[in-house]
C-alpha cells in the first residue's frame, strides 16, 4: 500500500472501527436504560458524534504531540541507506 493509502484508508477504518464500538455501547445501554421506550436512538447520530466529538480531538493531539518529538511524515519514497 502507498503511504497515501495507509494515511487515508487505514486511519479512517481505524477512527470507524472504534467509534463503531462506541455507538454500540451506548445504544446497549439506552436499551437496558429505556426499558419501556420504543426507541434507543440513532446509531449513526451516536456514530458520527464519536468521530467527530471524541476520536478526532485524540487523534489531532496525539499527532501534535507526536510530531512535536520529532517523528516524520513524508509521502516521498523510502531513503536507501548504506552501512559500512
Amino acid at each position: 500500500m502507498s503511504y497515501l493509502s495507509q494515511m487515508g484508508a487505514l486511519a479512517v477504518a481505524e477512527l470507524l472501527s472504534a467509534a463503531v464500538g462506541m455507538a454500540v455501547a451506548v445504544a446497549l445501554i439506552r436499551g437496558f436504560s429505556r426499558r419501556g421506550s420504543k426507541t434507543i436512538g440513532n446509531f449513526w447520530a451516536d456514530l458520527w458524534a464519536r468521530t467527530i466529538y471524541v476520536l478526532l480531538p485524540i487523534a489531532f493531539v496525539a499527532a501534535h504531540r507526536v510530531h512535536r518529538q520529532g517523528a516524520l511524515q513524508t509521502l516521498a519514497r523510502p531513503g536507501a541507506h548504506t552501512t559500512r
